[in-house]
């Protein structure tokens, strides 16, 4: 009787422990508000941040023993990004919703999920936004056919400024002053779009 007398007080103890735990755990185990708070504006910013603005995107082909160098443009709304090149292959055309956060270090990063028109096929796209420069991944996986992983590096696109050097001559009745403009073409690199 003494054995059953021991027993009962530790089973009703788990019970009340157990019936404590779940009642009481959900409070203690919610997200603060503020940091909900401040996770949230976090994310405001970065929309505002990327919002209204278009990148163009240089790419490189990963792994490829004839390196494939194009172009992509990425154009951000508040909830959304177009990309030029992919959307041309069928894959969202009307864009994408993407994610935003800031890392520790206060760099932006973006994340994106692209699928073809048939549904098969996705293209994965993330983006690092440091200052004015943005560096990432796009990661094409296609329904049939390989894979493709390109890294990109892009700078904002800005309206061109066209600068004008004006040199103000004096001339005096001893010397004579001669000005001469030598124009240096630079080689142009050779771009192509995507190829696919």
């Amino acid at each position: 009787m003494s054995k059953n007398v021991v027993t009962m007080p530790i089973l009703s103890l788990a019970i009340a422990s157990l019936i404590l735990s779940t009642v009481v755990a959900p409070s203690v185990f919610a997200q603060n508000p503020e940091l909900e708070a401040q996770r949230r504006a976090q994310i405001a910013k970065a929309q505002k941040t990327l919002a209204g603005t278009t990148w163009t995107v240089y790419t490189t082909l990963q792994d490829t023993r004839r390196p494939e160098e194009g172009t992509e443009t990425f154009t951000f709304t508040e909830r959304r990004v177009t990309t030029q090149n992919l959307a041309n292959l069928g894959y969202a055309p009307g864009g994408s919703n993407y994610s935003v956060r800031y890392e520790a270090d206060g760099i932006l990063v973006w994340e994106t999920m692209q699928k073809d028109e048939e549904g098969e096929g996705e293209a994965l796209l993330r983006g690092d936004l440091r200052g004015n420069v943005m560096t990432g991944v796009i990661d094409i996986q296609p329904a049939t056919g390989s894979r493709k992983i390109y890294y990109f590096t892009s700078s904002k696109e800005k309206p061109e400024i066209k600068a004008t050097l004006t040199e103000s001559i004096t001339p005096t009745t001893t010397t004579t002053t001669t000005t001469t403009t030598t124009k240096i073409k630079k080689p142009e690199k050779k771009r192509r779009s995507w190829g696919w």
